[in-house]
C-alpha cells in the first residue's frame, strides 16, 4: 500500500503530548512490516534521559520539502521524502525497532520545546546504542566506495602488527577506487551542519546508502592511511581524488573522532573529558549547511565544554550577530592565547583562529560595521565582558614593505598623465607582468571580478587605535638597489597606461562606491595593493604568519620605533604576500612588529570578505 494517501495529516497538538519533565525526550517505535512495503507505521513514546531501554539514532539530512505520509500514534503525519525512504529501509519483518529521529521525535512547531531538546541533543547521541548515518539512495560509485573501504580495512586489520600500525599503511587503491571514495565523501549529507555533533558524539557509527552498509572503523581506517597513498607514480586524477578526500568533512570528523587533529585537541581530552571547545568546533565546521543560519552554533552546542556552555544558552529569539560575538570573545579570551616561546608573562592572540572563526561563520566585517553596538555594547555580556577583555593584547608579525606612492582609484584627467620614472616605473612593470601571468592562470582569463570581491575588507580602524611597536630603525631597499638585484630596465609608464594595464578603469565601473573610498598604494618595491583613505605615504604594512591578513601601521612622530594600527589592506595579488618575503630575505631587512590589539580591532582585522561568503543557506 502506498504512503502517499491524500488526507490530511493531523495537527501537531493530536499527535504530540507535551513533554513532562526537563530530562524527558520522545523515542519512536518503527512498527515491523508485516505486510511487504504496507504503509509505515510508528508509535511515540516517553522515556526519561538517560534511558535504560536501548534506542538507535538516525542521522540523516533532511532534504527537499517533498512530503509523503505516515502514521503516527494512529494518524496522518507528513514527513519527507528522505526520510520516508530512510524509514523503508529500517523497517524489520518481525519485531519494532527503537530510534530517535528530530523531524518525528520533536515537536517543530514547538519553539520553546526545540530550544530545550536540541540542548538535549548531545546527551541523546552519546547514549544511543549506536548511530545509523543515513547517505540516501545508492548509486553505482556508492556501492563501489563501500566495497573498497571493506576489502582494504578487512585485509588490514586482519594483521594484528598492521593494526597497531594502522594509520601508517599504503593502501594501493586504483584510479575508480579512489573516484568512487571521493564520490562517497562528496555526499550530500556530509555538506550538513548537524551531522557534525550527530557523528562526534555518536558511540558506534554505521553507514547505510539504500541497502548497503558499512562500519565506520572501516570508513576511518581508509580515510586515515590514504594520504600514505601518494607517490611518484601517481596519475593526476589520482592525486585530485585523494586531495579531495584529505580535505573532506569525513576526513576531518575521522580526525576528531580518533583525537588526532591537533595538540589542541589532545590538550583538550585532557581538560575536558573528551569535550570540545565550542569556538573551534564552529571555526572547522560552521561553514556547513542549515536552514536555520543560528544552528552554526546551536548545533554544536552538545559538543561543548562546559564552560562554554556556560557562555551562551540556546535561545533562537537571540540575533546572530550577537550569538558569534559571544561564542568568540569566549573562544578567544579563555581558550586561544598562546605564551611566546621563552616568555613566562604576556600572552599573545593567534590571529590565524580568529580569521578561520571569521570565515567559516561568515562573519564579514561589513556586519561589524552595520552592528556596533550590538558588537561592542559592555552592558549586552555581563558574563562575558570583563575588565581584561577590554585590555589590548599582543600579536606578532613582520614588517613588510613601506608606501611610496599612493593614489585614489578615482583620479581622472591630467593626474593621469603623471609619469613615473626610472626605477620605480620599472618595478611596477614587474608588477604588471606578474598580473598577466595571474591573469592567464585563471579560468575566466580576468582577475578584476575576483579582486574586487575583497575590496570590502579594506577600512580604517576606528579611534582610538591600538598601537604598534618594534625594537629599531626600519630599513627598506632602495629602488635602485631593487632595480639591480632584479635587472630590471628603467623605463616610463603613465599612469593612465598602468591604470589600462592592471584594469582599474572596471574595478572603478563596476565598483563605483569603492572606487570613492579606496586607494591604490605602491610599496617601495613596486608591488601593488588596496588600502583605505586613511593611508599616507612613509605608512607601512605587516603581514602575519599562517594568514593573508594585511594591517596598516602608521609611524609615531614623536616616540621612537612606535606607531598605531590604522587599518586593513588588501594585495592587488595574493602572489605579493610571498614576492614580498622573498624580497625582504634577499636584504635580510624582515622586521618583527608587535601590535597590542583589543577584542575590536581582533574583529575588524580578520572579519571575512563578501567572497568567503558566498555561499546561500539552503
Amino acid at each position: 500500500m502506498a504512503s502517499t494517501t491524500n488526507f490530511l495529516a493531523a495537527p501537531s497538538f493530536d499527535v504530540y503530548r507535551p513533554l513532562a519533565e526537563s530530562e524527558e525526550i520522545r523515542l519512536l517505535e518503527l512498527q515491523p512490516d508485516h505486510q511487504h512495503h504496507g504503509i509505515i507505521k510508528c508509535m511515540l513514546q516517553h522515556v526519561m534521559i538517560p534511558s535504560s531501554l536501548p534506542y538507535e539514532a538516525l542521522s540523516y539530512m533532511w532534504g527537499p520539502q517533498k512530503y509523503k505520509t505516515i502514521e503516527l500514534n494512529g494518524k496522518p503525519f507528513q514527513i519527507r521524502e528522505n526520510l520516508w525512504q530512510a524509514l523503508s529501509h529500517f523497517r524489520l519483518g518481525a519485531e519494532p525497532r527503537t530510534m530517535w529521529i528530530d523531524a518525528i521525535c520533536i515537536n517543530q512547531e514547538d519553539i520553546s520545546e526545540r530550544n530545550h531538546q536540541v540542548m538535549q541533543m548531545g546527551i541523546i547521541y552519546s547514549q544511543a546504542s549506536r548511530t545509523i548515518v543515513w547517505l540516501g539512495l545508492a548509486d553505482s560509485q556508492t556501492e563501489l566506495a563501500f566495497q573498497a573501504c571493506k576489502s582494504h580495512a578487512e585485509n588490514g586489520l586482519s594483521h594484528e602488527a598492521a593494526y597497531l600500525h594502522r594509520n601508517n599503511l599504503v593502501l594501493n587503491f586504483d584510479d575508480d577506487e579512489l573516484k568512487a571514495i571521493n564520490s562517497l565523501c562528496s555526499r550530500e549529507y556530509w555538506g550538513r551542519l548537524w551531522i557534525i555533533q550527530e557523528v562526534l558524539l555518536a558511540k558506534h557509527v554505521q553507514i547505510y546508502s539504500g541497502h548497503l552498509r558499512l562500519d565506520w572503523i572501516y570508513f576511518q581506517f581508509v580515510l586515515d592511511n590514504i594520504r600514505q597513498t601518494k607517490d611518484s607514480r601517481m596519475t593526476l586524477h589520482q592525486a585530485y581524488d585523494i586531495g579531495r578526500i584529505c580535505s573532506s568533512v569525513p576526513q576531518r570528523l575521522c580526525s576528531f573522532r580518533a583525537g588526532q587533529s591537533s595538540s589542541e585537541r589532545r590538550n583538550l581530552e585532557a581538560q575536558g573529558e573528551g569535550k570540545e571547545f565550542l569556538g573551534l568546533i564552529c571555526a572547522n565546521f560552521g561553514n556547513s549547511k542549515c536552514a536555520e543560519p543560528k544552528d552554526r552554533v546551536f548545533g554544536f552546542y552538545g559538543l561543548a565544554h562546559d564552560c562554554c556552555k556556560n557562555t551562551i544558552t540556546v535561545d533562537y529569539s537571540i540575533p546572530w550577530f550577537q550569538i558569534c560575538n559571544a561564542v568568540f570573545m569566549h573562544y578567544i579570551f579563555a581558550h586561544s592565547f598562546q605564551r611566546p616561546p621563552g616568555q613566562i608573562l604576556g600572552l599573545e592572540i593567534p590571529l590565524e583562529k580568529s580569521q578561520k572563526f571569521h570565515r567559516s561563520l561568515e562573519l564579514r566585517l561589513l556586519d561589524y560595521n552595520l552592528s556596533p553596538r550590538e558588537t561592542y555594547d559592555r552592558d549586552s555580556w555581563p558574563r562575558l565582558i570583563s575588565q581584561e577583555i577590554m585590555l589590548n593584547y599582543d600579536t606578532h608579525g613582520t614588517i613588510r614593505g613601506e608606501i611610496s606612492h599612493i593614489f585614489p582609484l578615482s583620479i581622472t584627467g591630467s593626474e593621469l598623465s603623471k609619469t613615473l620614472l626610472g626605477s620605480f616605473s620599472s618595478l611596477v612593470l614587474e608588477q604588471v607582468e606578474r598580473t598577466k601571468h595571474f591573469a592567464n592562470k585563471s579560468q575566466d582569463g580576468g582577475h578584476s571580478e575576483s579582486l574586487t570581491h575583497d575590496l570590502d575588507l579594506v577600512t580604517s580602524f576606528p579611534l582610538p587605535r591600538c598601537t604598534a611597536k618594534w625594537s629599531h630603525e626600519l630599513g627598506f631597499p632602495s629602488q635602485s638597489e631593487l632595480e639591480s638585484s632584479r635587472g630590471v630596465l628603467r623605463s616610463h609608464l603613465t599612469l593612465e597606461r598602468l591604470w589600462q594595464l592592471l584594469r582599474i578603469d572596471v574595478i572603478v565601473r563596476t565598483q563605483p562606491y569603492y572606487a570613492s573610498t579606496r586607494w591604490i598604494a605602491f610599496q617601495n618595491d613596486g608591488t601593488v595593493c588596496f588600502v583605505p583613505s586613511a593611508a599616507r605615504v612613509g605608512d607601512f604594512l605587516v603581514e602575519f604568519s599562517n594568514s593573508d591578513v594585511v594591517a596598516l601601521v602608521e609611524r609615531n612622530g614623536v616616540a621612537a620605533y612606535k606607531g598605531a594600527v590604522v587599518g586593513r589592506c588588501v594585495d592587488f595579488l595574493p602572489s605579493d604576500r610571498k614576492a614580498n618575503i622573498d624580497t625582504l630575505d634577499s636584504f635580510s631587512l624582515q622586521t618583527e612588529i608587535t601590535l597590542g590589539l583589543n577584542f575590536r580591532t581582533l574583529q575588524l582585522l580578520t572579519a571575512a570578505s563578501y567572497n568567503d561568503c558566498s555561499r546561500v543557506f539552503d
